[in-house]
């Protein structure tokens, strides 16, 4: 039993490099985009949004996104693609967003 809390913890350990180094080399690589008035730029690592840029004090800090935050819902579903994700930022209303953060699940309304 041991053995496997051993190995499942490594995966979570493993999991959380690659999504760190993901982060790290889109960070490079990133382009900003224009939301909601606020610079916040974002792109996709394997099926789901992450987080690369916040302008400071935007609305997308202020509301407490962080750089590295994998975009896992955005009102309860799953976002499909990133420009999804812009345009429900973009729209003007209060949303909902569900984020992966230091391996935990954090909600952010914005």
């Amino acid at each position: 039993m041991n053995e496997l809390r051993l190995i499942r913890r490594a995966a979570q350990v493993l999991a959380m490099l690659a999504l760190l180094v993901g982060a790290l080399a889109l960070r490079a690589l990133h382009a900003d985009r224009e939301v909601d008035g606020t610079t916040a730029g974002a792109t996709l690592t394997g099926l789901l949004p992450v987080v690369t840029s916040l302008k400071a004090h935007g609305a997308a800090d202020r509301a407490g996104l962080r750089v590295g935050d994998v975009i896992e819902r955005v009102d309860g579903r799953v976002p499909q693609s990133l420009a999804q994700v812009e345009r429900t930022m973009a729209s003007g209303r209060h949303i909902k967003l569900a984020v992966q953060r230091d391996g935990h699940l954090a909600n952010v309304i914005m």
